[in-house]
Order: structure tokens, then C-alpha cells, then sequence
């Protein structure tokens, strides 16, 4: 009985060709390997309310904008505040999350052609990312930076940066797989290289 092989997609490909040469894979994580079912205006709704705790009066737009200018208002020893309310918000959506199964296969197939480790760096919460992860059945990351890990978000490039000097590696060894601007904006802050999908 022969097992019927399957050609790797376009994306696999282009996926791979971007990861030649480079040591260490990053992944954005709502977007780009699942759509989380997160009801932003719920989310920032709710941030209102626990903000205005602490005198913060904010509509949440842009959400990450606001949530800097909050750290920079009240501190960020208040940030866990506004990740609380994420958390209540994001379980919801690993729940309900859709994963992209062509670009978690063209992650696979890029690994396996080219020996890449592979790390997440999301604006999500770690737990949640995490948790989405397991959920998917995708053991191949070996680090993750969340929203909780840094005090500046995309598209500041801290987290980024932190990933690659966890791997000992320089900016040229890495590409990011990302699927906004922001995402963009960090991997050129940072100097690596960039492949949307």
C-alpha cells in the first residue's frame, strides 16, 4: 500500500527560500498561525472600566497606543490591571481560535528543510499563546515573548530583540512571519529580515 505524498504549497516554499540561511524562525501568533475569537470592542470596553479604577480615562484606540500611554501615565506596576482584562478576554478566544493550517504547514515544512528553531513573538498575552499553541498541537516553539514580557509593544522591536539575544544570534540570522504593519514595522526596527503572510 503506497501513502499518497503532498507537494508543498507556493507559501511553503517561499517560506522556506526566506528561511535559507537564517537560524531562528519568529512567529507573530493571532494573525499569522490562528485568528483568536477576541471581541476587540468588548475588550476595550472592559479596559475603559478597569482603567478608569486608577483616574485612566481611554476608549482603547489604538489599543496597544493606549495601553503605552496608561504605563506611562500610571506605571507599569498597573499594567496587570489591563492584562487581567485581557486574560478574561483572550481564554475566550483560544477557545474559539481558527488556526491556519497552510502557514502552520509552511512553518513545518520550513523547519524540516532547514533546521530553523522557532520562537513567538505576539502582543497576546505568554499563557495565552501558550495555551493556543498546545491547543493546536504545535510543539515546535522553543521561546515566546507576550505582550506581559515587555513594557514596549509592536511595532518597538523590545521583544524581538530580546528573542534574539536569548539565541545568541544577530539580527541577519532571523526572519519574522508576521501579518500586519506592526509586525513589519518591528522587524525592520530590529533589522530582520520580514515575510508576510
Amino acid at each position: 500500500m503506497s501513502v499518497a505524498v503532498t507537494a508543498p504549497s507556493a507559501l511553503a516554499l517561499e517560506l522556506t527560500a526566506a528561511c535559507r540561511g537564517k537560524r531562528l524562525l519568529v512567529l507573530d501568533y493571532d494573525g499569522t498561525l490562528a485568528y483568536l475569537a477576541v471581541d476587540w470592542s468588548s475588550v476595550r470596553r472592559d479596559l475603559s472600566v478597569a482603567a478608569k479604577e486608577v483616574g485612566f480615562e481611554s476608549d482603547f484606540r489604538p489599543l496597544f497606543g493606549e495601553i503605552a500611554r496608561f504605563r506611562d501615565v500610571c506605571g507599569a506596576d498597573q499594567l496587570s490591571l489591563l492584562f487581567r482584562v485581557l486574560a478574561r478576554r483572550e481564554v475566550i478566544g483560544v477557545d474559539g481560535q481558527r488556526p491556519r493550517q497552510e502557514v502552520i504547514q509552511a512553518v513545518r515544512h520550513a523547519m524540516d528543510e532547514t533546521g530553523v528553531d522557532t520562537v513567538v513573538f505576539s502582543v497576546n498575552l505568554h499563557r495565552t499563546i501558550e495555551t493556543g499553541l498546545s491547543r493546536m498541537g504545535i510543539p515546535f516553539v522553543s521561546g515566546i515573548v507576550g505582550c506581559d514580557d515587555v513594557l514596549h509593544w509592536k511595532p518597538d522591536p523590545e521583544g524581538l530583540t530580546r528573542l534574539l539575544a536569548a539565541a545568541h544570534i544577530d539580527a541577519s540570522e532571523a526572519v519574522f512571519v508576521g501579518d500586519s504593519d506592526r509586525d513589519q514595522g518591528a522587524a525592520e526596527a530590529a533589522g530582520v529580515d520580514f515575510f508576510r503572510v
